[in-house]
This record gives C-alpha cells, structure tokens and sequence, in this order.
C-alpha cells in the first residue's frame, strides 16, 4: 500500500493513488478505525480538487463516500447522489459506470426499492458475465441475494449466494463478504449448513465463517469440523455423505460413475481415517460434524 501510494505520488498517476488511497480506507474500516477512515478519502479528493484529476476518478469517489455513508445510516446524502446520479445515466455509457451503479443498487435497497435493485443488478449480473469481471460479479450476486431475500424470494436469494460462493472460493476471498454485514453471513451461514456445495466450497465456508464469528459474535455462528473429518480426501467427504444418505455401495457407485470395487475401497479408507467399523458408526461421526 504504501509503496503504491509512493509510486502513485511520483507520477501523479490517479490510476494509482485512487484506488490505493481507497484500499487505505477500506483497511481502516475493516479495523474498525472510524475516526481515521474518512482521512484519506479527504485527502485523496483534495489531491483531485487541487491537481484536477479526470472527472471519472472523482466520480468514482463520490461513489465510494456514498457507500460509507450507507454503512454509517446516513442515507440522505446517498439518496441526493442516487437521485443527481439517475438523471445523468442515461446518457453515460455503463461499462465505464460499473461501480457507480453498483453504489446505485445499494441506495435502492437501503432505501427498501427491491424491484429497482433487481431490476439494476439483473442487467450488472449479466454485464460482468460477459465480461468476466469476477470481483464486480461476485458483488452483483451477494447484492442480488439481498434483494430477493427482502422479496422473501429466499430460493432465488439462496441461489445467488450459492453461485457467489463457487466464484469465490477458488481466489479466496473475505471482506467481498464480510463488509455486506450479518444479514449476507447468516445467508452464509444457512448455506454452509445445507452442505449443497462441494468439498471445496463447504472448507472455504468453514473458514469464511470463522472470521465471521469473530467479526458478528452476537450472531452466535459456531463452525465445528471434526479433526478426523478433517482428513478424508473430497471424493472420501462425498461417499461419506452418500453413506449418510443411506446409499449401498451398488448406489453410491452408480451416483458417482465408479465400480463398486472402488466404493469399497474409499468405504475402507473411511473407516480407517475416523477410526470406526461399519457404516452406522461412520454416520454418526458425520451427524456430530454436522451438529
């Protein structure tokens, strides 16, 4: 970061200090610095007054104030930018506004107009696609999951989040959900608990879900994964489950596209690893994960 904002100073390149100075102030707001995270948003703007940066990088920081005054509940000021903001998209060319109207959905549903925010973010969901921007889609789903869990469209909702989850885990990411506040971790938290994801994404959950508790303790989110558990292999975690399901090894072989040799095999491996001897003992060990 600083060695950004050193090299951005050089060159007085807003490409540069922009970004990095929000990067700053989203560090603070992640440290829960209120005092201090509104600084270098002055200063950063200061530096565009003062230097007359391109008029899209200081739209892009009104952008990004109108997101911390939503966070701080401060939504008439928001809602004035939302408005000034509605009167000029339509002549401005979208791509170059992702994150603006991005901040626009968040007015809309901090301001209780789903249908708007749906409307928007159904178009967003569609533009990063084709254009493989992951952060921006990721974005999209969670604040698409919001919306339609407001709508009491809660397979919609838990959809959107499911999908956010797969783009997610593979890069690793936190705030992206962390800074959306409890409503999205109790979102995460119900997916983790319905275990319709894969291996991967359920370990990636477990962790997410752990700065979680720390970070929303009145939520009373408790992830607890048995050490033995811990240590079958994804395709072990899945036959586990078969088996939990109630499957034979004729079925879980069927299921899974393998010979029953091999189930058996994986069955033994089980066995060893949670130190148990038949099926029912594994189960149990399985539920107690899952409690």
């Amino acid at each position: 970061m600083q060695r950004a904002l050193q090299l951005g100073s050089n060159t007085m390149n807003f490409g540069v200090l922009v970004p990095a100075y929000l990067v700053l102030t989203r560090w603070r707001k992640a440290e829960k610095r209120g005092a201090e995270m509104w600084l270098p948003l002055a200063e950063i703007a200061e530096l565009c007054r003062q230097r007359k940066a391109p008029p899209h990088w200081i739209a892009f920081l009104d952008a990004f104030r109108v997101r911390l005054l939503l966070d701080e509940n401060q939504r008439e000021e928001a809602e004035q930018w939302a408005s000034q903001f509605e009167k000029m998209s339509k002549d401005l060319i979208h791509s170059r506004h992702e994150f603006e109207r991005l901040t626009l959905a968040r007015v809309y549903l901090s301001a209780k107009r789903e249908n708007e925010a749906c409307e928007l973010l159904t178009r967003l969901k569609h533009e990063t696609e084709v254009k493989d921007r992951l952060g921006s889609r990721i974005e999209t789903l969670i604040l698409l999951s919001q919306a339609y869990h407001s709508q009491k469209r809660h397979h919609e909702a838990a959809e959107c989040i499911r999908t956010a989850v797969m783009l997610a885990a593979p890069e690793g990411y936190v705030r992206i959900f962390l800074d959306e506040g409890p409503e999205v971790a109790k979102m995460l938290y119900a997916l983790y608990k319905s275990k319709a994801c894969s291996r991967q994404e359920l370990d990636y959950m477990a962790s997410l879900l752990k700065t979680v508790e720390k970070e929303f303790p009145a939520l009373d989110i408790q992830i607890r994964v048995s050490p033995e558990l811990d240590k079958l292999t994804e395709r072990e975690a899945e036959v586990l489950s078969l088996i939990g399901e109630g499957l034979s090894n004729a079925e879980i072989a069927g299921r899974l596209h393998l010979t029953i040799g091999t189930v058996k095999v994986y069955v033994h491996q089980i066995y060893a690893k949670l130190q148990v001897r038949n099926r029912t003992q594994a189960v149990v060990k399985l539920r107690e994960s899952e409690l």
